[in-house]
């Protein structure tokens, strides 16, 4: 397991302590998760006028400013989260599901399960080793589900598969 020694504190930490960027030789922030929060904590308690000045002044506008450019821009969203969230970029997204002809790596159905709020069929999802973060491929939300339900243990799933069998 990858550590890290925080800059601020000067103790050595698993990076998981550390909050992700797309920069850095490890790909997370200087300081760890702790230290951000002390400095932030002491930092409103020594300025209270500005976070309260912020929220009140700021909120609708930064609000409606987020809304239109997801609106203008509906990519965006979605290429920012994977790589945030997976490490991969929407075009190699993409090339994956057109790898997987637009269907679930597992039971090669399309998605079909629906947003509720706007009725519309959300994308296959990505699926991905919890353990090592590479991205395995592409699932629909019930194999996803399916997956994770189980905590992605194959022992769990071949008895599951022996119940079946015998049922």
């Amino acid at each position: 397991m990858q550590t890290k020694i925080c800059t601020e504190c000067s103790v050595e930490k698993e990076i998981s302590e550390f909050y992700k960027v797309p920069r850095g030789k490890f790909g997370v922030m200087g300081k760890c998760k702790e230290c951000i929060k002390k400095y932030q904590k002491d930092y409103h308690s020594e300025h209270p006028e500005k976070k309260q000045k912020y929220r009140n002044e700021n909120k609708n506008i930064i609000r409606e400013r987020n809304i239109n450019y997801h609106i203008n821009n509906p990519e965006a969203k979605k290429r920012q989260a994977l790589k945030r969230t997976y490490g991969i970029t929407l075009e190699q997204y993409n090339k994956l599901f057109e790898s997987q002809n637009g269907v679930c790596a597992i039971c090669g159905k399309p998605e079909t399960d629906t947003n509720n709020r706007t009725n519309k069929v959300i994308q296959i999802a990505v699926d991905h080793n919890h353990q090592t973060g590479n991205v395995r491929g592409l699932l629909c939300g019930k194999c996803n589900r399916m997956l994770g339900l189980v905590d992605d243990k194959i022992e769990v799933l071949i008895k599951a598969i022996d119940y079946l069998k015998e049922k």
